[in-house]
């Protein structure tokens, strides 16, 4: 896929004094009302351009709208309202809200692409697990248990998903005004949609998670074994993360193998 040069000059945007705050990949500029953000992969960048681009000629209204390229950089509009994940547990938005108008796509969109390799996956999930219980991290039966959650894990009915359904990810707490990082979305498990949005609120807000969990249980197309599959490969995932605790990390992995064992 080839995209498009850019028609902006993004090095005048990047040390513009316009620039309001930097978090992580994302800039935003106050004044012209635009988010930059840098993909330091290729294949996310135009992912995430060709899914924005198909939905937004489809007319799928919960998009964030894509204002220039230029290559590592995306420039967006930016829309002036809190996340779901910063509001997570006032919101009025639904789970059946949220996951009805992110999986109410055209069929086409998921041909597209496959959100997820899960041989790939599961290989990386086997030998994190191997190194927790080298490392004393995991006992020999927990160890065993994760294992088991990995290897009988099969897709389900294969949809649309968004790939990083997190609380985060998602703009408005009354009502939704659009999906953000469509970039790793794709054909996929809907069950992956799910976790990231239970795991996501689990670190905001326990009570709500635990509310939240038995709305989930009740969607069309929930999977107990995918779901905990999918939670786990997240909370392994997280691993990988500098940013993040790796003992709050290790204590979720527990939590998930008592509560499957």
């Amino acid at each position: 896929m080839i995209i498009a040069s850019s028609t902006m000059d993004i090095q005048s945007i990047l040390s513009s004094s316009e620039v309001l705050y930097r978090n992580f990949n994302t800039i935003y500029l106050y004044k012209r009302s635009l988010i930059v953000k840098h993909f330091a992969e290729t294949w996310k960048l135009e992912r995430e351009v060709s899914v924005n681009k198909e939905l937004s000629q489809k007319g799928y209204p919960y998009i964030q709208e894509i204002v220039d390229v230029s290559p590592p950089y995306v420039i967006f509009k930016f829309i002036d309202e809190m996340t779901f994940g910063e509001r997570v547990s006032n919101s009025t938005i639904s789970v059946s809200q949220l996951l009805d108008t992110i999986h109410c796509l055209p069929d086409e969109v998921s041909n597209l692409h496959t959100s997820q390799d899960d041989e790939k996956s599961k290989r990386k999930m086997f030998s994190k697990i191997r190194d927790l219980f080298a490392n004393g991290m995991l006992t020999s039966s927990e160890a065993e248990l994760a294992e088991r959650i990995v290897f009988n894990y099969s897709a389900y009915e294969s949809r649309f998903v968004h790939g990083d359904f997190r609380p985060d990810n998602i703009i408005g707490t009354t009502n939704i005004r659009c999906f953000i990082d469509w970039e790793l979305s794709g054909k996929g498990d809907f069950n992956r949609d799910l976790a990231y949005l239970c795991v996501g609120s689990l670190m905001r807000n326990r009570k709500y998670f635990l509310k939240l969990l038995q709305e989930v249980r009740k969607c069309n197309g929930f999977i107990e074994d995918a779901f905990t599959f999918f939670v786990l490969y997240i909370h392994l995932a997280c691993l990988d993360n500098p940013r993040i605790d790796k003992k709050s990390v290790i204590r979720g992995v527990a939590e998930i193998l008592k509560s499957a064992g």
